[in-house]
């Protein structure tokens, strides 16, 4: 009642809320939480809601359990130590050692129980050699030794780069009616200050003092840490500090990774050397546009600020109305201080990016209704703060009922989103939907989820959702002086008075020629704070800056008469918001491969190293649809097996012709080993009844 936060605390964990969110039913049980206190709609009403906040019994059991594991396991440590001081029998030892691998074992399993997988369990030696052997993808410009962080596709990784675009085109801008350009990678300097990127588009680096190689903080924390928690006698306090502490390194700044480089007392890969202080560097890669070098530009590192450069354009090519949705598929770059893991973190990478404008005041979707019964996982940033790490499935309405889900547009797109990861082949339970948390948002978002699959280096980052809101927008219109907003009209006209700033055209025109035009436009979109702003300026300055076209001008106040007025309004000039979906298809492709990977089991190979590894690939993507090859390779069934070609080559479905004097069996392994969907098998009875 008094309004202020309420603190909840059970099994040693606390959660704070405003009280708002809080009611007490009259009939109140003894227990905590499910009859006791209730919560409000917009967070807590659905069963599924709590579950994002609060143990379920099953949880609390095993983690209550893990807990008590866990001591045992220390004390079982320490008796294994004094017997071995004492110089107990070995009998004596063994059993205490057996008893505590068993400890162990049961600990892991919970583990598994109650948290989210930490990587992907897969042979990487028979993955990468796969990848390699069968040309998926290979380092650039091999020949001179390559350039970490650069990668070429060969012919499968290229095909299913193809198929994958061809199929998001279909999903999305087809299905969505979108609005697609393709837009430059150069951009001016000033386009990308005004975006923020030149101020905040950093991560944070360190140096070795003697060598001056660099390296990602969070990365050198994450190694160690990761490193640290494969010590299975930690207690359960050091592992859940350990696990929260890797969980939080996204919105880390500085001095705090500055903080736990030296409390980890990590140390310089490799050479073991003393580290730097750590330092933002800025991402993006510098050029010069024209041979003067006068004209400092940057290689984009997101095609987004193309779309946005494009807003009035594309507005009245959709009629003035919104919403309406922009997209634009090219490369993009990033010069990461650490470039590795194969595909993941690359200095240039195709991006699919979706720009979707929307009334702030409604960011409700007309076909929200065809996608509420999705399942999918969610992450949310309450569930990343506590243990058990684990997520919550449910479906995006009650997602959007309990809460965790901000608007009907971003749910629409994580709904849209779920369907085509399913498409493409990434594994049910191997992605999830993580809410980014606070200090971790990008300098535009307000909020942001995160499609994350698991893959052997943990989870990755493939998929950004974001809300933008008016970031982009408004900066961009404040720097440009030019109003990119949309026309909100009222049901019926309304007569306000207002203070106006009425242009002296002559005046203008004298002074500045051709650009007067842009100064008198530029006026005429002041509302009546920006004319009360400009007025106070001109009379204690004598003069303003006024930015029109790009430029800025200084006008004095002879060039502009104020006066108050009434005018009709028909409506409101309102800054949209933007829903941004933007996916990196290297990342996705290699999560693709990852997930699909396995080693087919042959019981005449007992020896692994001897057994085949193969790609299961969804036939939406794979590089090659279908596999034809004859029986066996006689001349009689040649004919029949060219004709085939024929037909599949006129109806556009990509093929492999196999004629090759291998087995059968063999032909039929090779094309599993690249994911080939389907083969077409050309026999004798084909002779006879063209089956």
């Amino acid at each position: 009642t008094t309004g202020q936060s309420v603190s909840f605390v059970r099994c040693g964990r606390s959660l704070s809320l405003p009280a708002r969110f809080v009611g007490f039913p009259t009939n109140t049980c003894s227990y905590f939480p499910q009859r006791s206190v209730f919560f409000s709609q917009r967070y807590f009403q659905s069963s599924r809601a709590m579950a994002a906040f609060v143990m379920s019994e099953e949880e609390e059991t095993l983690a209550k359990r893990l807990s008590e594991l866990s001591d045992v396991i220390e004390a079982k440590v320490k008796e294994i130590g004094d017997l071995k001081k004492k110089k107990a029998p070995k009998d004596e030892i063994m059993k205490n050692v057996n008893e505590m691998k068993s400890l162990r074992e049961e600990a892991d399993q919970i583990r598994k129980k109650i948290e989210m997988e930490r990587r992907l369990e897969i042979n990487k030696e028979k993955f990468d050699a796969l990848m390699k052997g069968r040309f998926f993808f290979t380092p650039s410009f091999g020949l001179y030794g390559g350039v970490s962080g650069l990668y070429d596709l060969g012919p499968p990784g290229c095909a299913m780069k193809a198929n994958t675009i061809n199929l998001w085109r279909k999903h999305f801008i087809v299905n969505e009616g979108m609005l697609e350009l393709d837009t430059t990678s150069v951009t001016p300097l000033n386009v990308l200050k005004a975006s923020g990127h030149t101020a905040k588009f950093s991560d944070w680096m360190t140096r070795e003092i003697s060598t001056g190689a660099c390296f990602r903080a969070d990365h050198l924390i994450k190694d160690k840490l990761e490193l640290l928690l494969q010590d299975k006698t930690l207690s359960a306090e050091t592992r859940e500090k350990y696990v929260h502490t890797e969980a939080s390194l996204d919105e880390m700044e500085g001095p705090e990774l500055e903080k736990v480089l030296r409390e980890l007392e990590i140390k310089a890969p490799e050479t073991n050397g003393e580290l730097s202080e750590v330092f933002p560097f800025n991402l993006m890669f510098e050029t010069k546009i024209g041979p003067t070098g006068k004209n400092p530009g940057f290689m984009r590192p997101e095609t987004a600020q193309g779309l946005f450069m494009n807003f009035d354009r594309l507005l009245k090519y959709n009629g003035g109305h919104l919403p309406f949705a922009a997209a634009c598929v090219g490369q993009a770059f990033r010069n990461e201080i650490s470039p590795r893991a194969g595909l993941l973190r690359v200095l240039e990478f195709t991006l699919c990016e979706i720009e979707h404008f929307v009334d702030p005041t409604e960011k409700t979707h007309p076909k929200i209704d065809e996608v509420t019964s999705i399942k999918t996982l969610f992450y949310s940033r309450e569930r990343q703060s506590r243990t058990p790490m684990r997520g919550d499935t449910m479906t995006i309405g009650e997602a959007l009922e309990a809460g965790i889900l901000q608007n009907q547009t971003l749910a629409y797109f994580i709904g849209r989103t779920t369907l085509f990861a399913r498409q493409i082949g990434l594994k049910e339970g191997k992605f999830r939907f993580r809410q980014h948390k606070e200090k971790e948002m990008a300098h535009y978002a307000c909020d942001c989820w995160d499609l994350e699959a698991l893959t052997s280096y943990g989870w990755v980052e493939c998929i950004g959702i974001a809300d933008r809101s008016a970031f982009d927008l408004t900066v961009h219109s404040e720097a440009s002086g030019e109003k990119l907003c949309f026309f909100k009209p009222y049901d019926k006209p309304v007569e306000i008075s207002r203070l106006m700033a009425n242009p002296e055209k002559g005046v203008l025109g004298k002074a500045f020629k051709k650009d007067a035009q842009g100064i008198i436009k530029h006026l005429a979109t002041l509302d009546n704070e920006g004319v009360a702003a400009l007025q106070k300026e001109m009379e204690s300055a004598g003069k303003a800056d006024i930015t029109a076209n790009g430029k800025t001008f200084s006008v004095t106040k002879d060039m502009v008469k104020f006066k108050e007025g009434k005018e009709k309004k028909t409506g409101d000039n309102i800054v949209p918001h933007v829903i941004e979906p933007s996916f990196g298809i290297g990342r996705i492709l290699y999560a693709i491969w990852e997930q699909s990977f396995y080693i087919r089991q042959d019981k005449e190979k007992t020896k692994i190293e001897d057994q085949r590894g193969v790609l299961s690939l969804s036939p939406a993507v794979a590089p090659t649809t279908c596999l034809v090859a004859p029986l066996m390779v006689k001349n009689e069934l040649l004919p029949a097996t060219k004709e085939v070609v024929k037909i599949l080559s006129r109806a556009g479905i990509s093929h492999s012709e196999d004629c090759s004097g291998a087995a059968i069996g063999r032909r039929y392994a090779r094309a599993d080993e690249i994911g080939v969907s389907f083969a077409l098998t050309i026999d004798y009875e084909t002779l006879e009844n063209r089956t």
